[in-house]
């Protein structure tokens, strides 16, 4: 069904695989139907439950960030809720889809003010949207599985390619 779950036991870590396509905005048979059509969000949860129990941490990975404009209101609603719940368990977000590097903050339902989660959606090696290609590494804490810095990398594509080919980098 498009998405998975691979546990890592040396990393005391589970990454969990979202499929975007049946919460993607853009995905015009949502209209139709628009509650976890393919039994995505029942297996996250029965997944973040197990992980909980297990004591184990999880990072959730997607194509399409489950936020704003990118996903459906009713799969927006039920991630920050299952994110809320399962907040001590999940230690980040990495999603892509946007061809812009920015970070989306995951509010509590409780306390709007409190963050419970973060998403950190990546940049494109495309140079689609006028964008310089870009990628990032991450530092991730070895024994909280926690994010704690990233590096950035991006190609100054004007400055290159007025280069001379023969010139030597």
């Amino acid at each position: 069904r498009g998405y998975y779950a691979r546990s890592i036991p040396a990393k005391n870590l589970k990454v969990l695989s979202l499929f975007g396509f049946p919460y993607d905005s853009l995905n015009f048979f949502n209209l139709l139907k628009t509650w976890d059509p393919m039994g995505q969000l029942e297996w996250l949860k029965r997944e973040l439950s197990k992980s909980e129990a297990n004591d184990e941490d999880v990072v959730i990975i997607s194509h399409i960030p489950v936020s704003g404009d990118f996903s459906i209101d009713v799969w927006n609603d039920a991630f920050n809720a299952l994110l809320d719940r399962y907040q001590n368990t999940v230690t980040a977000i990495f999603s892509a889809h946007t061809h812009d590097d920015h970070v989306k903050f995951h509010t509590s339902h409780q306390d709007p003010n409190k963050v419970i989660a973060v998403d950190f959606i990546g940049p494109s090696l495309t140079t689609y949207s006028g964008h310089n290609p870009s990628f990032r590494v991450f530092t991730i804490d070895a024994e909280t599985n926690q994010v704690l810095d990233y590096t950035q990398y991006r190609l100054n594509l004007d400055f290159w390619n007025k280069q001379d080919p023969s010139a030597k980098a």
